[in-house]
């Protein structure tokens, strides 16, 4: 815990050094890490610099209501998909008119039966959209830390 918080914090310091020296924004939808990734953030002073906000899109009506993700597509491909996750980070850099959106949408639990679970997050600016599945196999609290590190090492990267 204590390496990751120490983690964390540099990836959080490098971003928002990297967006308020690019005058870029940030905005995030989360379904899997359910607001843990927008408080990394805002638990920083100077995020008002660059971070717009945030949605915590849990259930399936949040991100279709919200984050205007067709219910046909959540149908097809099932809400943890590289496809929604994709529509919900491009979606909420729309709604915000923000430069980035980042999103996660995944099982934060293992699935009975299983020994790994898994989750997809999304980095998003106006060219591109990076996505990319990852596993874990910790109890609930780790595994969200370990996404919301996974995502902040990708956006460190793509600034």
């Amino acid at each position: 815990m204590k390496t990751f918080i120490h983690t964390q914090s540099d990836l959080i310091n490098q971003i928002s050094t990297k967006l308020a020296r690019k005058n870029e924004t940030l905005s995030i939808a989360e379904s899997c890490t359910g607001g843990f990734l927008s408080s990394c953030f805002t638990s920083f002073s100077g995020a008002s610099k660059f971070f717009i906000g945030s949605v915590v899109a849990y259930d399936t009506l949040m991100k279709t209501s919200i984050l205007k993700i067709n219910e046909n597509k959540i149908k097809k491909f099932g809400v943890v998909s590289e496809e929604i996750v994709v529509l919900m980070a491009k979606n909420i850099r729309k709604l915000n008119k923000s430069s980035w959106g980042v999103a996660t949408t995944g099982y934060a639990d293992l699935i009975p039966g299983k020994k790994k679970s898994h989750a997809w997050i999304a980095v998003s600016c106006s060219n591109y959209t990076y996505s990319k599945c990852i596993y874990f196999d910790k109890k609930r609290e780790e595994n969200i830390q370990l996404i919301a590190l996974e995502v902040l090492k990708i956006l460190r990267k793509e600034l």
